[in-house]
């Protein structure tokens, strides 16, 4: 159910937020409690809690969620020992 304010601008519960942008319903209560998304809370502190339908695209893009991450990954090998798992030799670890 989509809710209308007065500037014509469709609000989504996180339910169906979380429906049509393929994020969990936990991730957008963790997006809009990292106040990382825009939300508003019409009825006060304790009301219902609604997000603009582009919350998403309208996010910071410094903090948002599903801008690109860049591939910071270097040639070296990281410091430490080379865990069992990952050895060369193919066989297993007892």
């Amino acid at each position: 159910m989509m809710a209308k304010s007065k500037d014509r601008t469709s609000y989504l519960t996180a339910k169906e937020l979380a429906r049509l942008s393929g994020f969990s319903v936990a991730t957008i209560w963790r997006l809009k409690r990292d106040e990382k998304i825009p939300f508003v809370q019409p009825g006060g502190k304790h009301g219902k809690v609604v997000f603009p339908e582009d919350a998403l695209e309208r996010a910071n893009p410094s903090t948002n969620p599903i801008a690109p991450v860049l591939n910071d990954k270097s040639d070296e090998p990281l410091p430490g020992r080379r865990p069992d798992w990952m050895s060369s030799d193919g066989e297993e670890a007892h």
